[in-house]
C-alpha cells in the first residue's frame, strides 16, 4: 500500500485563527485610510498576532485537536469583535447594554465553545476552506493599505497657492497677538434657540461687553472640519486649490492643512505659531510643536478607541480605569488643558498666531455644564449625525449641556487673555460647521442645512483697528477678514457659497446655496445623496 503524500500546505498551515484575529484591525484601518495615522496601526496589529496565536493554543489544548482547535478560534474572533454591532442591534436602552447584553453574548460563547468541544469531527475540511477565506481577506486589506501608502509616499503637491501681499510694518508698529480658536460644532444663536431651546444672548451679551463683532447671519463652506478649516486657512475654496488632475484627491486635504497659506505668510511677518492639541488628528499640524498635556502610560488613540469599542472590552473602556485612557477622555482633558494654558502664550514677546481647535461642543458628549466629566458615553469618537449612538432628545440635551459648559471656559478665557496680554490682540472665536442632530451624511434631502451650516464667528480686533464685521460672513472669509485688517494683508472678500458633502467621499462636492446665498431643496435620490 502506497504511503499518502504530504498534506497540502493550505490545510496544514492552519492560519485563519491568526487571520481572523488580525483582519477586524486591517478592516476598521482600510475603512478609515486618510482619517488615520499608519503609526496607529502597529501596536494593535502585533496584539492581535499575539493574542491570535495565544487563542488558538488554548483552543487547541479545550478540544484536544488542532483542526477543531483552530475553527474554534476563528469563530471566537469572530464573536469578539462582533460585539460592537451585536450590542447596537439589541440594546439599543442602556440600561440593557449594560445588564442583558453582555449576559446573551457570553451565552453565545459558551454555546458555541460547548458545540465545537463535544463534536467528533476533526474539521479538517472546514479548516482548510476557512485557511483559504481569511488569507484573501487578509491579502486584500494589505494590498489596500499598502497602496494607499505607495500613493502618499509619492505624492506630489498641487500648484503652490499664491502668495498673500501685505504692507510693511510701519516703524514702531507693534504686530498684535492673533487668538484663533475653533469651537468644533458650535452652533448660531438662531440655531440653538429653535432647534436646542437655548438662549444663547447672555454669552454673546457678555463677548459684545468685551469688544467683539458677531455676525448675525454667519456660515460654513463646508460641513466637515477639515475642509471647512482647510479652506480658511488657505483662505480661498478647496477647488481653487486642488490639483487639477486630481480634484477629488483625499490626499491633498491634510496637506492643506499641515502646509497652509496663513502659516507661511504670517513665518513671513515675524510671527510664532503656537498650535494647542485637539486630539483630531486632521487638526494636529506635523511638523509643528504641539501644546499638549502629558501623555499617560496606555493612552489610546481614536483609532485604538473605535477598535476597542468593537469588543467586549469595551466593558472596561466604560469602567473608571479604562474611561482615563480612551480616546474621548484623553480629548476632554486636552480641550480643559487648551482653556487654562491659552491665555499664557499672550505675555510672549514675540508676536504669535495661537491656534486652538477644541472638540467641543461637537460629540462626544463628555463634559456637563459645570465641566465635569460624564460616565461611560453611548456614544464612543466623533461620531455625528446619523452615525451618533443615541436619540435625536439625548443628542440635543448632551449637546446643550456642552454649550453651557464652552460658554463659561470661553468668558473666563476672554478676561485672562485681555488681562495677560503684554501687547495689542485680536481674538478670533470661530465654529468650523454647525452641530447634526439633524444630519444624515447620505441623504441629502434629509438634512437640515441652516442647523449644519450655521456658525458662530465673533471676532475682536485690536485697539486702534476698526472695521465693520459683515453679518453674512463665510468661514472662508474670516481669517481674510482679521489679516485685512490687522497686518494691511491684500485680501478682499470672496463670494459667499456652501457645499456639503458625504464623510466617506469629503471632496466629492454639492452646492447647496444658490447666487443669493439661500439653501437650495433638494429632492430624494436613489443613489442616496438627494442631489
Amino acid at each position: 500500500m502506497s504511503k499518502a503524500g504530504p498534506k497540502p500546505p493550505i490545510r496544514s498551515l492552519l492560519v485563519h485563527p491568526v487571520c481572523f484575529a488580525l483582519l477586524p484591525v486591517l478592516v476598521l484601518y482600510t475603512g478609515n485610510l486618510g482619517d488615520v495615522h499608519l503609526g496607529d496601526l502597529w501596536l494593535p496589529a502585533v496584539l492581535a498576532l499575539a493574542a491570535g496565536a495565544a487563542v488558538w493554543w488554548v483552543c487547541t489544548r479545550v478540544t484536544r485537536a488542532r483542526p477543531r482547535g483552530a475553527v474554534l478560534a476563528s469563530l471566537f474572533w469572530l464573536w469578539f469583535f462582533a460585539y460592537g454591532q451585536w450590542q447596537r442591534w439589541l440594546a439599543p436602552e442602556d440600561a440593557l447594554a449594560e445588564t442583558v447584553c453582555p449576559i446573551l453574548y457570553g451565552v453565545v460563547l459558551v454555546v458555541i465553545v460547548g458545540l465545537l468541544v463535544a463534536t467528533r469531527r476533526d474539521l479538517k475540511h472546514p479548516s482548510g476552506a476557512l485557511n483559504l477565506i481569511a488569507l484573501v481577506l487578509v491579502a486584500l486589506q494589505v494590498l489596500t493599505i499598502g497602496r494607499h501608502e505607495v500613493k502618499r509616499l509619492r505624492y506630489r503637491p498641487g500648484p503652490p497657492a499664491e502668495r498673500v501681499e501685505a504692507r510693511a510694518a510701519a516703524a514702531g508698529e507693534v504686530r498684535p497677538h492673533l487668538y484663533f480658536i475653533v469651537l468644533d460644532g458650535y452652533a448660531r444663536a438662531d440655531v440653538l434657540a429653535d432647534l436646542y431651546r437655548y438662549d444663547n444672548q447672555p454669552f454673546l451679551d457678555f463677548l459684545h461687553s468685551r469688544g467683539f463683532q458677531i455676525a448675525r447671519d454667519s456660515r460654513a463652506n463646508y460641513c466637515q472640519t477639515q475642509l471647512s478649516l482647510g479652506s480658511c486657512l488657505n483662505l480661498d475654496y478647496l477647488e481653487a486649490l486642488a490639483d487639477p488632475e486630481h480634484p477629488r484627491d483625499r490626499l491633498r486635504v491634510p496637506q492643506l492643512l499641515a502646509e497652509n497659506r496663513v502659516f507661511a505668510f504670517l513665518r513671513e511677518q515675524g510671527y510664532a505659531i503656537v498650535p494647542f492639541a485637539s486630539g483630531y488628528y486632521a487638526t494636529e499640524m506635523p511638523g509643528v510643536e504641539v501644546r499638549r498635556p502629558p501623555r499617560r502610560i496606555g493612552e489610546l488613540s481614536e483609532f485604538q478607541t473605535a477598535l476597542v469599542s468593537a469588543t467586549p472590552l469595551l466593558l472596561l473602556l466604560r469602567s473608571r480605569l479604562g474611561r482615563s485612557l480612551d480616546a474621548d477622555h484623553v480629548r476632554g482633558e486636552m480641550m480643559l488643558y487648551t482653556f487654562s494654558h491659552l491665555a499664557s502664550v499672550a505675555r510672549s514677546p514675540r508676536p504669535s498666531f495661537i491656534f486652538a481647535h477644541i472638540v467641543c461642543p461637537h460629540p462626544p458628549f463628555i463634559f456637563r455644564r459645570d465641566g465635569s466629566m460624564v460616565g461611560p458615553l453611548k456614544s464612543v469618537g466623533l461620531e455625528d449625525g446619523v452615525e451618533f449612538r443615541g436619540t435625536q432628545e439625548e443628542y440635543v440635551n448632551g449637546y446643550r449641556e456642552q454649550v453651557e459648559f464652552v460658554n463659561r471656559r470661553v468668558e473666563t478665557l476672554v478676561d485672562e487673555i485681555l488681562v495677560a496680554a503684554e501687547r495689542p490682540t485680536a481674538i478670533v472665536l470661530i465654529s468650523d460647521h454647525g452641530p447634526g442632530s439633524r444630519l444624515d451624511w447620505h441623504h441629502l434631502d434629509k438634512v437640515d442645512l441652516r442647523e449644519r451650516f450655521a456658525t458662530l464667528v465673533a471676532i475682536r480686533l485690536p485697539e486702534g483697528k476698526t472695521a465693520k464685521l459683515d453679518d453674512h460672513i463665510s468661514t472662508v472669509n474670516v481669517l481674510r477678514f482679521v489679516l485685512s485688517r490687522c497686518l494691511g494683508a491684500e485680501l478682499p472678500p470672496l463670494p459667499s457659497r456652501s457645499y456639503f458633502s458625504d464623510w466617506r467621499d469629503p471632496l466629492n462636492l454639492t452646492l447647496v446655496t444658490d447666487e443669493q446665498g439661500r439653501f437650495r431643496q433638494f429632492a430624494p435620490s436613489p443613489t442616496g445623496k438627494g442631489r
